[in-house]
Protein backbone atom coordinates (compact mmCIF):
# COMPACT_ATOMS: atom_id res chain seq x y z
CA UNK A 1 0.00 0.00 0.00
CA UNK A 2 1.46 3.41 -1.21
CA UNK A 3 0.57 6.95 -1.52
CA UNK A 4 -0.11 8.21 -4.80
CA UNK A 5 4.11 9.60 -4.44
CA UNK A 6 5.42 5.72 -3.38
CA UNK A 7 5.63 6.44 -0.18
CA UNK A 8 4.25 3.82 2.20
CA UNK A 9 1.38 3.73 4.08
CA UNK A 10 0.65 2.55 7.72
CA UNK A 11 -2.88 1.23 7.53
CA UNK A 12 -5.46 -1.52 8.55
CA UNK A 13 -7.13 -3.05 5.87
CA UNK A 14 -10.11 -5.49 5.48
CA UNK A 15 -11.32 -8.02 3.61
CA UNK A 16 -15.04 -7.64 2.90
CA UNK A 17 -17.38 -10.60 1.38
CA UNK A 18 -19.33 -9.29 -1.60
CA UNK A 19 -22.33 -10.34 0.38
CA UNK A 20 -23.26 -8.46 3.89
CA UNK A 21 -21.11 -9.34 6.65
CA UNK A 22 -23.69 -9.84 9.40
CA UNK A 23 -24.78 -12.93 7.18
CA UNK A 24 -21.28 -14.10 7.06
CA UNK A 25 -18.74 -12.78 9.40
CA UNK A 26 -16.28 -15.52 9.74
CA UNK A 27 -15.56 -14.11 6.09
CA UNK A 28 -14.13 -11.11 7.47
CA UNK A 29 -10.43 -10.56 7.28
CA UNK A 30 -8.13 -7.63 8.24
CA UNK A 31 -4.58 -7.07 8.23
CA UNK A 32 -2.00 -4.22 9.02
CA UNK A 33 0.46 -3.00 6.62
CA UNK A 34 4.22 -3.85 6.97
CA UNK A 35 6.89 -0.94 7.24
CA UNK A 36 7.04 -0.92 3.70
CA UNK A 37 3.20 -0.95 2.93
CA UNK A 38 2.32 -4.48 2.29
CA UNK A 39 0.00 -7.00 3.87
CA UNK A 40 -0.41 -10.63 3.41
CA UNK A 41 -3.96 -12.18 4.15
CA UNK A 42 -4.17 -16.05 3.71
CA UNK A 43 -6.35 -18.82 3.92
CA UNK A 44 -9.77 -17.05 2.52
CA UNK A 45 -12.19 -19.06 1.58
CA UNK A 46 -13.35 -18.57 -2.29
CA UNK A 47 -15.74 -15.89 -3.45
CA UNK A 48 -16.14 -12.25 -3.79
CA UNK A 49 -15.23 -9.55 -1.66
CA UNK A 50 -13.69 -6.10 -1.82
CA UNK A 51 -10.65 -4.83 0.20
CA UNK A 52 -11.50 -1.47 2.17
CA UNK A 53 -9.89 1.37 4.47
CA UNK A 54 -12.61 0.94 6.44
CA UNK A 55 -14.45 -2.02 8.54
CA UNK A 56 -17.69 -1.45 6.69
CA UNK A 57 -18.38 -1.49 2.79
CA UNK A 58 -18.52 2.30 2.16
CA UNK A 59 -18.26 2.85 -1.68
CA UNK A 60 -16.19 5.57 -1.42
CA UNK A 61 -13.22 3.32 0.37
CA UNK A 62 -13.76 -0.08 -1.41
CA UNK A 63 -11.66 -1.58 -4.05
CA UNK A 64 -12.71 -3.46 -7.22
CA UNK A 65 -15.00 -6.79 -6.67
CA UNK A 66 -12.29 -9.27 -6.27
CA UNK A 67 -12.45 -13.07 -7.46
CA UNK A 68 -10.82 -14.96 -5.13
CA UNK A 69 -10.90 -19.01 -6.02
CA UNK A 70 -9.70 -22.08 -4.17
CA UNK A 71 -5.83 -22.97 -4.32
CA UNK A 72 -4.69 -19.18 -5.99
CA UNK A 73 -2.37 -16.63 -4.99
CA UNK A 74 -3.23 -13.01 -5.83
CA UNK A 75 -1.01 -10.20 -5.81
CA UNK A 76 -2.31 -6.75 -5.63
CA UNK A 77 -0.46 -3.24 -5.94
CA UNK A 78 -2.75 -0.60 -3.87
CA UNK A 79 -2.86 2.91 -3.44
CA UNK A 80 -4.33 5.03 -1.14
CA UNK A 81 -6.20 7.34 -2.54
CA UNK A 82 -8.51 10.69 -1.87
CA UNK A 83 -10.68 10.17 1.43
CA UNK A 84 -9.05 6.82 2.24
CA UNK A 85 -10.36 5.16 -1.32
CA UNK A 86 -8.14 2.65 -2.52
CA UNK A 87 -6.85 1.94 -6.38
CA UNK A 88 -5.98 -1.58 -7.10
CA UNK A 89 -4.59 -2.92 -9.35
CA UNK A 90 -2.94 -6.93 -10.38
CA UNK A 91 0.24 -7.57 -10.03
CA UNK A 92 2.63 -10.10 -11.55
Amino acid sequence: MRTPDGEPVNITVYLLPMMPVWERPDLLRSGSTHLQGDFVMRGIPPGEYYLSSDNYLDAGRASPLIRVTDGTTQRFEMTLGPGRSLLLRNSR
